[in-house]
């Protein structure tokens, strides 16, 4: 049995792009995931639109308050029974159907925590691919010591190891803007790895 994958839509009032982002998430290749949605929307709206969709693999979750978009993170993690995690904000998709199973496929044959990869950032006007600039197995902790001059973290949707995460607080106060650039910088600590394929999988919408 291949490793649960849960992928985790933090959403807020934008129905029309969770729904994007969700169909994205189904179209994926690899055959074992959870879409795990949490809703910090005071309307009704995300769950009407979100109710067009049939699918068991898709568990929703309505905040009674707005808990803030990184513990609304937190709440997904808490809520995920999946090996490996990945966050697809409400406004991304998918561009790559594969991603997930070649993410999963290279986390399990190296034993690594952490799989970044590339990814395409949207404008109104023109695009650009958002890069890594790195590819291939790499210890964390050369990633940190080049990270920002040699390396950089395009985007929050990578793969990652749940327990790992969880065992390092992820995701633990609002007041932490680049929470998930904390996360990634802790899981490349002493011991742990780090792979970067090329895969471009993720459009950010402005």
């Amino acid at each position: 049995m291949k490793p649960l994958v849960s992928i985790l839509i933090p959403t807020f009032n934008r129905p029309e792009h969770l729904l994007r982002a969700v169909r994205s998430a189904q179209l994926q290749s690899y055959p074992n995931i959870e879409i795990i949605v949490t809703d910090n929307s005071p309307l009704a709206a995300t769950n009407q639109e979100l109710h067009q969709i049939i699918d068991k693999r898709i568990n929703y979750f309505k905040n009674n308050i707005n808990l803030g978009a990184v513990s609304n993170w937190r709440k997904g993690l808490e809520l995920a029974t999946g090996k490996y995690c990945v966050i697809l904000s409400d406004d991304d998709f998918f561009l790559n159907p594969f991603y997930i199973e070649e993410a999963v496929s290279i986390a399990e044959e190296n034993n690594v925590n952490l799989v970044i990869t590339n990814c395409v950032l949207g404008y109104p006007n023109r695009c650009n691919i958002g890069s890594s600039n790195h590819l291939g197995l790499i210890k964390g902790t050369t990633f940190r010591t080049g990270f920002w001059n040699q390396y950089w973290i395009p985007t929050i949707s990578n793969v990652f190891n749940r327990n790992v995460a969880i065992s390092l607080n992820a995701f633990h106060s609002n007041d932490i803007l680049y929470s998930d650039i904390e996360l990634w910088l802790n899981m490349m600590g002493e011991g742990r790895s780090l792979l970067l394929p090329t895969t471009i999988y993720l459009l950010p919408i402005p």
